[in-house]
């Protein structure tokens, strides 16, 4: 009996009106994700061809800011970095310099665009990373970044401990 309800209720004008309007809603969010992900594959191809940016085989692109000197970690090792990371529209979602001080994590408990390419620095280096979003937080939400970003790390590498 109850089924019976709901389908009525689809069979009056109202049950029609919120189906169309249900309809509008799911439609509207697949073209807004159709077209962020549109604009994120568009920033990383012409990202690609900027001077001094590397494309990894993964698809993480990064340029070297500034060469360090010393030992280079592994996805085990501690390290202690500053980095600052935005969404491509510029909008900053984390800023270790604003905090004061910078953090300290295994690497290999982090993104996989991370990992890969703080795993290119040494000690002293500073990249930029660009992270495509299937090394980043893949069709996740994470906070204020919305599913299907493209990431980008300015990552300063200040310290490297073997665990």
């Amino acid at each position: 009996m109850r089924a019976n309800t709901i389908f009525n209720c689809f069979n009056s004008a109202t049950g029609m009106r919120f189906v169309v309007l249900l309809f509008i809603c799911f439609s509207t969010v697949a073209c807004n994700q159709a077209g962020a992900l549109k604009r994120n594959i568009s920033f990383l191809e012409s990202n690609s061809l900027v001077h001094d940016v590397v494309v990894t085989s993964t698809g993480l692109q990064y340029q070297v800011l500034r060469r360090g000197l010393g030992p280079k970690p592994t996805s085990n090792s501690k390290v202690t970095l500053h980095y600052i990371g935005e969404q491509i529209d510029g909008k900053v979602f984390d800023n270790s310099y604003e905090r004061g001080a910078p953090p300290s994590f295994v690497l290999g408990g982090v993104i996989a665009g991370l990992v890969e390419g703080v795993q290119l620095m040494s000690i002293g280096s500073k990249y930029r990373f660009v992270v495509p979003a299937a090394l980043g937080y893949g069709d996740r939400r994470a906070g204020e970044i919305k599913p299907n970003a493209t990431l980008i790390y300015e990552v300063e590498l200040l310290n490297v401990e073997e665990l």
